[in-house]
């Protein structure tokens, strides 16, 4: 997961795994915060024992401008969607199914911060299930 959105050139080594490292050198934008999620356990079939895990990751994309997050929120989408179909990644030893990508809120900028912050929330994850 974080592979695919470091893949995209401009977020090469600027994609962190639930929070920014806290150095004397700030971390300045573009960059990627992924949190992922507990997800949930489904059971598909009453006593057929088929247990599906629901993967589910947020994604803060953090950019200097509007356009600029849209811009990399459209480079990280074309990692996962494809005409509109959601591909999960491949993971050994499962098969994944039923991706879905969200955008629940819009492009927003922080108010109060120096400097300012402009961001965007996705949400996106996948069934997997024992291959």
């Amino acid at each position: 997961m974080v592979a695919a959105v470091e893949s995209v050139p401009i977020l090469a080594g600027r994609v962190f795994k639930v929070t920014v490292p806290d150095s004397e050198t700030p971390v300045t934008a573009p960059y990627v915060t992924v949190y992922p999620g507990d997800g949930a356990d489904v059971q598909r079939r009453m006593g057929a024992g088929r247990q599906v895990s629901q993967v589910r990751f947020t994604l803060h994309l953090v950019g200097v401008s509007s356009d600029q997050v849209q811009a990399i929120t459209s480079l990280v989408k074309a990692k996962f969607v494809t005409n509109g179909v959601m591909r999960p990644p491949v993971v050994a030893g499962t098969r994944q199914s039923q991706g879905w990508w969200s955008t629940p809120a819009p492009v927003a900028s922080t108010t109060g911060m120096v400097p300012q912050m402009t961001y965007q929330v996705i949400q996106l994850g996948w069934d997997a299930e024992p291959a």
